[in-house]
């Protein structure tokens, strides 16, 4: 319960570098890899919200997509091919070397996978509950959810973003499926996810 209040998912991040210190990982490594993990987390979940979008602004969401997804494809080609990599030293070398590398870019696409799949679950309560089925109510489950998660973050006071991740859901879903089944479905969306953890 204490750790609800602190942000970032320390503990779990702490359990991780001493479950690797065992495996012979050394610490820096683990925090490389959280901090890669945490920003594929970011950055897919900002892809998530402008894809859900897509219905309500094309234009702009279109050149956002598109946008984010050249900047993550051309990232190592750059690296390779315009000598990024020897002009920099040290830690800000070795940085650029994980964020424009093929792993990193599978990670992000794993991490918008997961975010398809959360948006899957909250787009089956919203039918289980009896709402109108439609493309963008299927968009809307996929900007709501990392919407919804990411401001639950932001909001470390409050443990869990408790309240705070379902406000944003019904403020996505209101206008699309009324605020009574805006209601229900966060609520049945938080203990799904309480389930899942």
């Amino acid at each position: 319960l204490v750790a609800k209040y602190v942000p970032g998912k320390v503990w779990g991040l702490l359990s991780r570098g001493l479950h690797a210190r065992q495996f012979g990982i050394s610490t820096t490594q683990a925090t490389t890899a959280s901090v890669l993990e945490q920003m594929a987390f970011l950055l897919s979940s900002l892809l998530a919200i402008v894809l859900g979008l897509f219905h309500d602004r094309p234009s702009w969401a279109g050149m956002g997509v598109f946008g984010a997804m050249v900047m993550m494809v051309s990232c190592p080609l750059a690296v390779r091919y315009l000598g990024l990599t020897p002009r920099l030293r040290g830690a800000w070398r070795e940085g650029l070397c994980h964020l424009c590398s093929s792993a990193f870019l599978g990670l992000c696409l794993l991490s918008l996978g997961t975010w398809i799949l959360a948006s899957a679950v909250l787009f089956c309560v919203l039918f289980g509950i009896g709402a109108d089925i439609s493309t963008g109510l299927a968009l809307t489950t996929l900007a709501a959810v990392p919407a919804a998660m990411l401001s639950g973050l932001f909001f470390f006071f409050v443990p869990g973003g408790i309240g705070i991740r379902e406000g944003v859901l019904v403020f996505f879903l209101q206008p699309v499926v009324g605020l009574q089944a805006a209601i229900m479905a966060s609520m049945l969306f938080r203990i799904l996810d309480t389930v899942r953890d």
